[in-house]
Parts: structure tokens; C-alpha cells; sequence
């Protein structure tokens, strides 16, 4: 018998699940909101090394005179604690164990748990299926909670089956009828054995059909992975049918599910799953495909909407009455909460969008972009950064961004370093990029008596609009709150708007032959650099916001217009100007001519003296630049460290697989985490990659970032002839990874555990919150905030620290 059969066969024993119901709770004493660095005098003990279990009564000083003290909270009948104690503050549980083993851990309302000080995944929106594998030892195991919205639950169960696949937290398609290709659908898998699972395979099978299998990567021990297997596709009648799913290691069947697929004629509907490019899981989106009386002449308008905090896709479609004119798209976010429609929720609404566009038959001039609540605020904030992409526009219940509603922080009396934080945040800042509207329709939806998002949202949005914008209206619905409908037509009133539905159908995006002018801006050509024909390539100050304003005759050849922090601009000639003779462009009052017409690109590069024509650009580019959370794209695998201490060790698995979970949690996806011993390089081409620890402890540091010019070591951490000392060090920065494709390498470390154990919680992936390139931060930043950062900004255009845009602590 082998090493995993004995495992599994020691390890069946009868379920049973225990309740916490009393605990130690303090709070809140976490503040700061949305920021890199909240205050939390807990999180300091942890880093320190100095956390002691507390007893009922001790305090803790939180600064300004003011203490918080533990108490002792018992959980309602349901099992659940609430109470202010349990919003921005921590829960002390500790729990008996009659002996060494595992265990699974459920949290809803966690924000983080410490598991005998080991950090996991929390489940702050008590979602109820994050389920955590955990490592229990004989006696007395400390369980400590962040918690973070006003109640908690903990449940811990003795798992029956060490490996298996949940149907909780299942990402599932429709089968549509008569189509006949695989599906994809992802569960998840529980690994609750202290061993990593090499050769795992999703085996799929339908009766009729053959079955599919889908191999999976390696599982690291004691963790939760969102599987991606396909399912036969082939489906006849409408109506559901039983799909079996097996889960195999190392060819041996250790688990077996079932459950429905429901088949759906293509006028109903539906879900679509698609292979997301950003980690490779398996997303979803709804639509709500057109219904005419008969067959249309031309093809159906497409409207993508972006549902609410809390809502799934499905719901959001289910709110609207089937249109004859229009089918309409409904994303995910990734989560009902996931990431506000900014960071990664943008680019999922942007990645199902071009799936839908792929699959169904839509008139490309009639796309229109519209939301609810949250995708209120994700249809302003879509809006300004895509604004070629959509004819009109209709944020309903909208909130205009972070720093007016959802808790961000913009501080105009920022200090160097700050800044260099603030700017890694301007794609959040709505109102400063409102002028690319200018070339849409807006439909400005609002309840006047909205006590969730108020109406001075929607307000404050129109005055944007007021100085320049020409086409756009505003509906105020008197008396009506935040969710309303007081229509007997079908659909909700509050999203199904009829006059906004027919201010869309009377507006249409203008082919690129037919835009003269592009007035368009960005803070991050990696979110979005293009806007008709023209594409900023390049910024003189990352982050920073660019902006053109250009005009073109194609009669005379001359492109003509004005730049401001745009380093290098390409214009798409072959879409605006007949092949010919050369053309003429006119920059901030300097001209220049092409020797030759381009056969697509123009590229030109600002110089000291003004504009010259290069042969495209190497370097920084929208497809590979910063800030540091683009690292967590291109499919990224998660690297710890095993060279280190064994504390370092230890510190580098979990934080890998905190993180990788953290993920799964935000965003339905998954990370797969190896260790730079099983790291393969060659064979991971064109994938970005996440390096935990530093030079000492990580086995591959120093091959990846060979000749950048950082020094991160046990001690130390230098750069750009800056030199910072001691154990209590955290970084983080990217940087482009060699080799095929436009990965990035992040790194996520520290100079000694302290500095390590404080990197682990920095929020990368909390919407509103941002990084630049590069930051340096000592443990004092959870006392002191931005004070405690060292240094902070931007590699320059070539990647060089030398040209880079720095800010040190002085």
C-alpha cells in the first residue's frame, strides 16, 4: 500500500462537528479604512513576536487616551457571535483536541484566522462554504480571529474524507440545447492530508457520452483548490441531467460527486463559463439573450450590466424583462463582492464581455454598459476607462468612487511617499478622468430618497458632467430608495429603466473611419491605454494621469493635438488614413513627418526637443508594466521559499497558501503554490511569478531577478544606491520576467521574521487599496502608518531603478 492509501485509510474517522460558543473579543481597534497600512495593535503583537493568549479584562492601548479591553461574548442560540466586539477587532477561541490530526475550520465573519499562529483565509462576507483543512495538536490549539463586520461563527468538524470535492462553492455552466462542444465547471477540493497531491485528475462523465478527463496541478497539503474540468456538452432536449464527477490521485478514486446540469433552449437564461486569462479558472457570466416576435433584420444591440454588492449574476439578469432588440450580459466580479468592479472585477467584466461577443451575434455599434448599486459605481468607473468600448452609458444607484462612499482614503496633504501610493490609485479616482465620457450618452439613474448610496452620488457625478458634456440625462425617482420598482412591466424599474433603454437604442458607437477627435486619459496603460486610434504607450510619470487631445484630417494626412505626461503615442493610421503619401503630426507645437506611410502604427517617442518616430517600444508597455498588483496575472504561480530557517520555511509555505486561499475566497479563482525546488522554469514560459522570502531563503531569487539591481537579504534591503537595515523589513515589487510572453515577477518578502510575518497581511487584494511598483516598510506602520514606509515609486520606462521616480524616507 502506498504512502497515500495509508493516509487515507488511517484517517477515516465518524464526522462530528463542535460550535465555539464562547470566546474572548476586543473592539474595534483596527482603524484606517481602505489603506496599505491600517492601524492594528494586535497585528503589532503578532509581528513582534510578543502576542500572548489574553485572559478576560486585559487591555490594550489604542492611542489618544483611549484603551479596548477583552471581554468574554457567548454565541446566540444560532451559534453566532455579533456585537461591536466583533467589527475591526480580533476573537480568542481556544480549542481541546484529544489528539495530533486534522480537522476542517469554518469562520464565517473571520477576517483572517490565526490557527496556533499559522494565518488562513478568512471569510469576512459570511459566505458559509469556506472551508479550511487545519492542523490541530493534542491539547489546548489557539484560534485567533480578525474580525471585520459585526458578527462570527466557528464551527470545527472532523472530516470524514481527507481529499474530496465539495459541491458547496460550485462554478457551473448551462448546457444549451443543440450546441455541441465541452463545458466548463470548477468545485472545489479539499486536501486534508499533510502531503502535497502530485497526479490529480477530474474525470467528468455523462450517461451517453464519453467521459472527459482534465488534469489538475499539484495540491499543496492542507488547503482548499477551485478545481477547472470540462464536461461533455452534447444536449438535446431541454431539462437537467445527472453529471458525475470523480476525483483521482495518483490514478486511484478518492472521491466521487453528483449533481445537475440544467440544458436550456438559447432563448432562455443562462450561464456561460469561460477559462479566465488572469489565473486560468473558470468564471462565469449570465445572459439574457433577445426575444423579437420574428427574426431580426440585423443583429440584437448587447448591454452588459454589473450587478450590486451581494448579488449574484443571475439575478442581476433575472431583474430585467426580455428585450426583442438586445440581449443582455450579466459578469461575475468574480465575487457578489469581489473587487467593487475595479482591479481584477474590471477585467472580468471586460474578459466575459469578449467572451459573449465571441459566442453570440450582436451588432458591434449598439454596446451599452449599465449597473445597479456596486455596478452603479462599476458603470462610471467602466465607463471612464474604456470609453470606445460602450455608445452610452447607465449607472443606476452609482456611487462615484472610494473616497466619496466605500471607505478609501485620499489625503491632499500627502507626503512624498504617500504619493507615490496615491498615484498607484488614480484609476480609482472617477471624477478625474470624467472628460471620456464626452464622447458618450449617460443615463443618470437615482432614488432621491436612496439611504444606502446616497443621491449626492448621482449629484456630484452631474456637475462632472455639467462643464463639458453634451448628452446626457438625469432621472431622480421621488420617494424611491436604494432597490425600487413601481412599474407592472416586466423587469425591476430601478434597472430596467424604459427611458434608458431608449436613450441606448437611440445611440451608436461610430466606427473608427468616422472619430476625428480623441480626448481621452489614463493613471495605468495597463488598464486601459487605447481609445480609437490612438494608444498612449508609455507615461513620463507612472501613475500619473495621461492625456491627449488630438485631431485628425484624413484628407490632408495630419494628425494634430496636444500631450500631457505621455512618453511615447501610437496612432492606428491604416483605420483613419488611406494607404498615400506620409503623413504630418503636429505634438504640443512641434511637427513632424513620416518618411513613409506605416502599414499600421505610427509610433513616436517625446524627446528634449520635441517628437521623432520610433520603431515601437521596448520596456515598460500597457501589456507589461506596474503597479505591483499587475503581478497577480498571466496565470501566476506561487513560489515559497525552502532554503531559509526553518522559521522562514515554515513563514514562506503558509504565506503562499494564505494568500493563494485569500484569493479563492475574493476571487472564485485559483493560484497553484509550489516550492522553488519544484518550481520548474522553462517549462512555466510566459507565466508570471510570486517569490516569497528573499535571497537567503529562496532557492530561485537570485536566478529570476539575475542583474536586477535589489538587494534583499536577511538583514538588509537596498536599492538605487539606499541602503536599509534591520529584521523588521517588508517589500514588495515587481518586475518583468525573462523570457517568452510579458509575465512579471512579484516578490513578497522581508529582512527577518518580523518584516516577513508583516508582509503577510498587506491587502493586495482589497479593491481601493493600492501599491506602487516598489515599497519598503518597517512593523511601525501598524502604529504610525505611511510614517513607517522607507521608500516608495516607479521603475523608470526601461525597467532601470536608475530612471526610476523615488521617494525615500528622509
Amino acid at each position: 500500500m502506498n504512502t497515500l492509501a495509508l493516509l487515507l485509510a488511517a484517517s477515516i474517522s465518524a464526522p462530528n462537528v463542535d460550535t465555539i460558543r464562547e470566546v474572548l473579543a476586543i473592539g474595534p481597534v483596527v482603524r484606517g479604512g481602505r489603506v496599505p497600512f491600517p492601524i492594528d495593535p494586535i497585528q503589532k503583537t503578532i509581528v513582534d513576536g510578543t502576542w500572548i493568549v489574553p485572559k478576560d479584562g486585559d487591555s490594550i492601548d489604542l492611542g489618544d487616551g483611549k484603551k479596548a479591553t477583552w471581554q468574554k461574548a457567548v454565541a446566540g442560540d444560532d451559534g453566532r457571535f455579533s456585537g461591536q466586539g466583533f467589527s475591526g477587532g480580533y476573537a480568542y477561541a481556544a480549542y481541546e483536541a484529544a489528539a495530533d490530526g486534522f480537522a476542517i475550520l469554518r469562520a464565517p465573519g473571520s477576517g483572517t484566522v490565526y490557527v496556533n499562529g499559522v494565518p488562513r483565509a478568512g471569510d469576512p462576507y459570511g459566505y458559509g462554504y469556506l472551508r479550511l483543512p487545519i492542523e490541530l495538536k493534542k491539547g489546548k490549539n489557539d484560534l485567533l480571529f480578525a474580525t471585520s463586520r459585526g458578527g462570527l461563527q466557528v464551527e470545527i468538524e472532523t472530516f470524514i474524507q481527507p481529499i474530496e470535492l465539495s459541491l458547496e462553492d460550485a462554478t457551473l455552466p448551462d448546457a444549451i440545447v443543440g450546441e455541441d462542444q465541452p463545458l466548463w465547471a470548477s468545485l472545489t477540493l479539499h486536501n486534508a492530508l499533510p502531503m502535497r497531491l502530485g497526479k490529480v485528475v477530474v474525470r467528468c462523465s455523462i450517461e451517453g457520452q464519453k467521459a472527459i478527463e482534465t488534469p489538475q496541478p499539484a495540491v499543496t497539503p492542507m488547503t482548499r483548490f477551485k478545481t477547472r474540468f470540462a464536461i461533455p456538452g452534447k444536449f438535446d432536449k431541454p431539462g437537467e441531467q445527472e453529471v458525475k464527477v470523480e476525483l483521482l490521485v495518483d490514478d486511484r478514486t478518492v472521491d466521487v460527486k453528483t449533481f445537475k446540469l440544467a440544458a436550456k433552449e438559447a432563448t432562455d437564461l443562462h450561464k456561460r463559463t469561460f477559462i479566465s486569462d488572469i489565473d486560468g479558472s473558470v468564471q462565469y457570466y449570465a445572459v439574457l439573450p433577445a426575444k423579437p416576435a420574428e427574426p431580426l433584420g440585423k443583429p440584437p444591440a448587447l448591454i452588459l450590466s454589473l450587478h450590486g454588492a451581494s448579488v449574484e449574476a443571475p439575478s442581476q439578469a433575472a431583474a430585467y424583462g426580455q428585450k426583442s432588440w438586445c440581449l443582455i450580459v450579466c459578469p461575475t466580479n468574480r465575487r457578489p463582492y469581489g473587487f467593487d468592479w475595479e482591479d481584477w472585477g474590471r477585467m472580468d467584466a471586460m474578459e466575459a464581455l469578449a467572451d459573449a461577443q465571441k459566442r453570440y451575434r450582436y451588432d458591434p455599434q449598439a454596446v451599452y454598459l449599465t449597473g445597479h448599486s456596486m455596478g452603479g459605481h462599476g458603470t462610471w468607473h467602466l465607463g471612464v476607462t474604456f470609453p470606445d468600448k460602450f455608445a452610452a452609458i447607465g449607472p443606476s444607484a452609482g456611487w462615484s468612487s472610494f473616497f466619496s462612499y466605500a471607505g478609501g482614503n485620499w489625503n491632499e496633504e500627502a507626503g512624498d511617499i504617500e504619493r507615490m501610493f496615491q498615484r498607484a490609485q488614480n484609476p480609482s479616482r472617477t471624477l478625474d478622468l470624467v472628460g471620456n465620457l464626452n464622447g458618450q450618452a449617460v443615463y443618470v439613474l437615482h432614488g432621491d430618497a436612496d439611504d444606502n448610496v446616497p443621491v449626492s452620488e448621482a449629484r456630484t457625478m452631474v456637475k462632472a458632467l455639467e462643464a463639458t458634456h453634451k448628452d446626457f440625462l438625469v432621472h431622480e425617482e421621488p420617494k424611491a430608495g436604494h432597490w425600487w420598482d413601481n412599474s407592472d412591466e416586466p423587469g425591476a424599474a430601478c434597472v430596467d429603466w424604459p427611458a434608458m433603454f431608449d436613450l441606448f437604442a437611440r445611440r451608436k458607437l461610430p466606427s473608427i473611419k468616422e472619430v476625428r477627435k480623441v480626448q481621452f486619459a489614463t493613471a495605468n496603460v495597463a488598464n486601459s491605454n487605447a481609445c480609437h486610434w490612438a494608444r498612449i504607450e508609455q507615461q513620463e510619470k507612472w501613475g500619473e494621469i495621461s492625456r491627449i487631445d488630438l485631431t485628425v484630417d484624413p484628407l490632408t494626412r495630419k494628425f494634430k493635438g496636444t500631450t500631457t505626461n505621455v512618453a511615447v503615442l501610437a496612432l492606428r493610421l491604416r483605420d483613419v488614413v488611406a494607404p498615400g503619401d506620409a503623413v504630418t503630426v503636429e505634438l504640443d507645437g512641434k511637427t513632424v513627418t513620416s518618411d513613409k506611410l506605416a502599414e499600421n502604427m505610427l509610433w513616436l517617442a517625446k524627446s528634449a526637443d520635441g517628437w521623432k518616430i520610433v520603431n515601437g517600444i521596448s520596456g515598460k508597455s500597457p501589456l507589461r508594466s506596474g503597479p505591483f498588483k499587475h503581478a497577480f496575472g498571466r496565470k501566476a504561480i506561487l513560489v515559497y521559499g525552502t532554503t531559509g530557517t526553518d522559521e522562514e520555511n515554515l513563514w514562506s509555505y503558509a504565506t503562499a497558501r494564505f494568500q493563494a486561499e485569500t484569493w479563492g475566497y475574493r476571487a472564485n479563482g485559483s493560484f497553484e503554490v509550489v516550492s522553488d525546488k519544484e518550481f520548474d522554469i522553462n517549462g512555466t514560459q510566459g507565466r508570471s511569478v510570486i517569490l516569497y522570502g528573499n535571497a537567503d531563503s529562496n532557492a530561485i531569487w537570485s536566478t529570476l531577478l539575475k542583474g536586477v539591481p535589489i538587494n534583499a537579504r536577511r538583514g538588509e534591503f537596498g536599492f538605487n544606491r539606499e541602503s536599509f537595515k534591520g529584521d523588521d523589513l517588508a517589500f514588495a515589487f515587481a518586475v518583468p520576467r525573462p523570457g517568452l510572453g510579458q509575465p512579471l515577477i512579484g516578490c513578497i518578502g522581508g529582512t527577518g521574521m518580523k518584516g516577513m510575518r508583516l508582509v503577510t497581511r498587506a491587502p493586495f487584494f482589497l479593491s481601493g487599496v493600492a501599491f506602487p511598483d516598489l515599497a519598503v516598510w518597517r512593523t511601525s506602520v501598524l502604529e504610525r502608518g505611511f510614517e513607517g514606509v522607507e521608500a516608495a515609486g516607479y521603475f523608470g520606462s526601461d525597467w532601470s531603478v536608475e530612471k526610476g521616480d523615488w521617494a525615500i524616507k528622509k
